[in-house]
């Protein structure tokens, strides 16, 4: 059967077990959970303990006995990658599971915490008493039978106790990519764990009511050696420096204390949600609203991720950098704005839409700690263009332009000729060569007067320039005579420039 499972699990670097909590049972140190020396599931110590009575764990139920009921084909061991089912096939002496069920317990003090576990079982089968975990990284499943694909990291957790014992001996193995490996023990103390044991695991030693089985039984009583909890540190299932996930966990049963024996009956497999790794996310705003064209903002982290990634980094406005699941566990991280570019000024840095995460603010940096899956770095940094005026300078020029009008004496005939006019950037039309030049511009028309004038487009002067033109008349009518060269045409001109304007400021 299958049936939703969301387990969140926290992992630091450096962890410090807490103190014992109120409880003296089988439970690891630092934890609250009763894993109690006959296990039950009712909570029996004071405050802060708890125990299964009194929290939403996840609980998959198995069917039982009846038509329909699962379990592993003959012959199918632990080592089979994808062992197949059948329906049917459990004998009431063997061990016929009926539930599995899963409680992640948060840390503290910097522990990452604690993943509960309970089985329970139709009766009690002579000899000893063997339960599997399997967590599996991958959710998908086996072409055939209840199991997911494994990958190679993937964890076997073994709960073994002997006929009449309360004890669990627990081990781990990884599955290899073929087969699962050595067994290692995990309930002796252990430098993983911080020199003391990484698992625990009890059963009942005497029945249990229906009023406290927490609704696995409507009536009656769970007789003896038909429940069990165990409790695993979670600094157990991750490598350092490494961000891992576990998608699906499931319950299955063995003949017999041999690893090689047949498998038996199972809860299906059922999705999970086990990582050791947080998320830190940083944003970019800007005032005015900038978009693509602001300028770049750079950044400086100190903090590891897995896959490893660049310690700088450059935002725009509306930019984020979103780390995702990468960002190892550890404390003392920080994230700065380094680089301001010109004209812009650091406003404010806000870390309220973080999750799980206490940051420390000082300007802009903000130092935190990342010790929980669960845990979410999101600032977002905010900069203002400065108060900056633009400026604009005007300076007014024209084009020098002149124009001469010839008038001949009364009875000569029509004016007939070429006027040659000479630009000279002085009012003396002397000392240096001509600016401008425009000769042989043609007369003709009647003798009461004919204009003509320069066409100048290029030749520009502020309007201050003092100008002078030296213009003269060279006529072909035979009855009239030349004009000579006159410098009678000078400009002061006294137009006043605009000056400096400045913009309001911003």
């Amino acid at each position: 059967m299958m049936l939703m499972l969301s387990v969140i699990v926290a992992l630091v670097v450096g962890w410090q077990v807490a103190a014992f909590a109120s409880h003296p049972e089988a439970s690891l140190a630092g934890s609250n959970f009763e894993i109690d020396t006959d296990a039950n599931l009712k909570v029996d110590d004071p405050s802060p303990s708890i125990d299964w009575a009194s929290v939403n764990e996840t609980r998959a139920t198995d069917k039982v006995n009846g038509t329909g009921d699962d379990s592993y084909a003959g012959g199918v061991k632990e080592d089979t990658s994808c062992p197949s089912a059948t329906t049917d096939s459990i004998p009431p002496n063997k061990s016929d599971l009926l539930s599995f069920s899963v409680y992640k317990e948060a840390g503290t003090g910097g522990h990452p915490g604690f993943l509960n576990l309970a089985w329970s079982r139709v009766n009690d089968p002579s000899g000893t008493t063997l339960m599997d975990f399997e967590f599996n990284q991958s959710t998908t499943k086996c072409a055939g039978g209840p199991n997911v694909v494994r990958t190679v990291g993937d964890k076997l957790i073994e709960y073994s106790i002997d006929q009449g014992g309360s004890r669990a001996t627990m081990t781990i193995r990884n599955w290899t990519g073929s087969a699962w490996g050595p067994a290692q023990p995990i309930s002796s103390n252990s430098v993983i764990c911080g020199n003391a044991p990484c698992a625990a695991g009890t059963i009942n030693s005497t029945p249990i009511p229906a009023a406290d089985s927490d609704g696995l039984i409507q009536s009656g009583e769970m007789a003896a050696r038909t429940f069990g909890e165990a409790q695993i540190d979670l600094r157990l299932l991750f490598q350092p420096n490494k961000c891992s996930s576990f998608g699906s966990a499931m319950l299955k049963s063995r003949s017999s204390d041999s690893f090689t024996s047949q498998l038996k009956d199972f809860v299906a497999p059922v999705p999970l949600e086990l990582q050791n790794c947080g998320q830190v996310i940083i944003r970019k705003q800007t005032d005015p609203q900038l978009g693509a064209n602001s300028p770049d903002f750079g950044y400086t982290k100190v903090f590891n991720t897995d896959p490893t990634s660049q310690n700088t980094f450059t935002l725009k406005d509306d930019g984020v950098k979103d780390y995702g699941k990468t960002v190892l566990f550890g404390s003392g991280y920080t994230v700065d704005e380094t680089t301001i570019p010109a004209n812009w000024g650091f406003t404010s840095l806000d870390c309220s839409a973080s999750t799980n995460v206490t940051p420390s603010i000082v300007g802009s940096k903000v130092t935190f700690a990342i010790d929980s899956d669960t845990d979410v770095l999101d600032c977002t940094y905010r900069n203002t263009l400065q108060t900056v005026a633009s400026s604009m300078t005007t300076a007014q020029k024209f084009l020098p332009n002149d124009s001469a009008t010839i008038t001949a004496p009364a009875g000569t005939g029509s004016l007939a000729g070429s006027v040659d006019f000479e630009l000279f950037d002085n009012a003396t039309c002397q000392g240096t060569a001509p600016i401008y030049t425009q000769n042989d511009v043609a007369v003709s028309g009647p003798s009461s007067g004919v204009t003509v004038s320069t066409t100048n487009t290029t030749v520009t002067r502020l309007t201050t320039s003092n100008l002078s033109w030296l213009v003269s008349y060279d006529s072909t009518n035979p009855l009239q005579r030349d004009i000579p060269a006159s410098c009678h045409e000078t400009s002061a001109l006294t137009i006043t420039n605009g000056g400096t304007i400045s913009s309001p400021a911003l």
